[in-house]
């Protein structure tokens, strides 16, 4: 119940809470997990440190719009020509968790699709557009 999207029905034991993974994300397809199995080997990083682009302006998980089982490591592949289906409580709206620990709710009608994929990149050295904060 910990992982359960609240207001949506779903099957027990399926997430709508996910991470982005592939190229300019913060699970790269080729990752493995670190030395000791540690959560920083995921993301190819050793420490928080070393988020370039900082850990308010990065993406750690999002609501996607097709849950899967919460225990299974099936996250959101990020393609580069179109973006994944994202949210499910509000049509064009998705809650999304930074690394920073905070939480965001974005609206596609305002987030354009080039600050998004900048959110999602831990290292691509932009600054995020002014549309993220609206």
């Amino acid at each position: 119940k910990l992982y359960a999207m609240p207001g949506v029905k779903s099957q027990p034991g399926m997430t709508h809470y996910r991470t982005f993974r592939g190229p300019n994300t913060l699970f790269p397809a080729q990752a493995k997990v670190g030395k000791f199995g540690d959560v920083f080997g995921l993301f190819g990083i050793r420490g928080f440190g070393d988020v370039p682009d900082g850990l308010s302006n990065t993406i750690f998980l999002v609501e996607a719009g097709d849950p899967v089982p919460w225990s299974k490591p099936d996250e959101v592949l990020l393609d580069a020509k179109k973006l994944p289906k994202l949210g499910v409580l509000a049509p064009g709206k998705f809650m999304v968790g930074m690394l920073d620990g905070s939480v965001r709710s974005l609206d596609l009608q305002k987030v354009s699709e080039k600050t998004l994929r900048l959110a999602i990149d831990p290292n691509d050295g932009q600054p995020l557009g002014k549309d993220f904060n609206d």
